[in-house]
């Protein structure tokens, strides 16, 4: 990662997409590692849940932080030594899985609280709805149909933010609610682009899945062969798009990092991430931010 802090606001849509293209090809050694290790066999379990909930004919909740929490953490620790020129092999990456996961685990426990109270509040205004225009023609349905999309824009939102938050608490001091709500006002300028980001890379997910549902659950794909080879398709692509959206989302925070002028000193930083080894002690947020840049 050879690009300049400033440099960084400046990346479109398709930029971000080319970046992470680049960064994962220049390193392509270390993350098929990170792949193969985690990133790989939880892709297995995720798609096998669906298998196993089809036989079963139950609906089998599989929480999908499940899937992100080892991989979001060791691959942003990862580009963020890329970018700090530090050595980087895949035992010093799983050895900081124990500490990054600890702190994703606090920053996700408190975004679950804040979905919860998001869906429990719109649930009251939905049921106020019904009581109030559910049955008034025309002005009932205009008035759900705003309803749904301020809900959808609300949930969009509240994800991107959960997103940045995993980065903020791995590369910075904070984690739990003031990454959360460090995340939210590093958004700011750049709502836009990561809510396209982010939808774009939602409907590839779930483009997979139900691929996956219909060519080897159903078995709509053929016989016993064409599913197996469906199903090793899936898995790859699934994996991909796995490693990309996390070296994306990694991307995104130095955007909005460069966008608000924050800068972020290399060997300060590189000293913060030797924490997670045990080197020495990391260094406050305000080591790590040692101001503005000019642009």
């Amino acid at each position: 990662m050879d690009r300049e802090e400033g440099e960084f606001q400046f990346l479109g849509f398709f930029d971000i997409f080319k970046e992470s293209f680049v960064i994962i090809s220049s390193w392509i050694k270390i993350f098929t590692q990170i792949t193969i290790a985690m990133i790989l066999p939880l892709s297995l379990i995720y798609l096998g849940h669906i298998q196993i909930s089809h036989i079963l004919f139950s609906d089998i909740m599989f929480h999908e932080y499940i899937l992100h929490r080892i991989p979001k953490g060791t691959l942003v620790y990862t580009i963020a030594s890329i970018y700090t020129s530090n050595e980087i092999n895949l035992k010093k990456v799983i050895k900081v899985v124990p500490k990054v996961w600890k702190r994703l685990m606090v920053t996700f426990i408190w975004n679950s609280l804040i979905v919860f109270a998001y869906n429990i509040v719109s649930i009251l205004i939905f049921i106020s709805w019904a009581l109030l225009f559910g049955t008034v023609q025309f002005v009932g349905p205009i008035i759900l149909i705003s309803l749904a999309v301020i809900y959808l824009s609300g949930f969009v939102y509240i994800s991107i933010i959960w997103h940045l938050a995993s980065v903020v608490s791995v590369l910075e001091e904070f984690y739990g609610l003031n990454a959360v709500a460090k995340s939210q006002g590093l958004i700011r300028g750049k709502t836009g682009i990561s809510a396209a980001t982010f939808l774009v890379l939602s409907l590839i997910f779930f483009g997979i899945q139900l691929g996956f549902e219909y060519y080897v659950v159903l078995g709509f794909g053929g016989g016993v062969a064409s599913r197996i080879l469906y199903g090793i398709l899936f898995v790859v692509l699934i994996c991909v798009l796995f490693l990309f959206g996390l070296v994306i989302q990694t991307i995104i925070y130095f955007i909005c990092k460069s966008y608000h002028r924050e800068r972020i000193d290399k060997p300060s930083l590189a000293d913060h991430l030797g924490g997670y080894l045990g080197d020495y002690v990391p260094l406050k947020s305000k080591d790590v931010q040692l101001g503005e840049f000019e642009a």
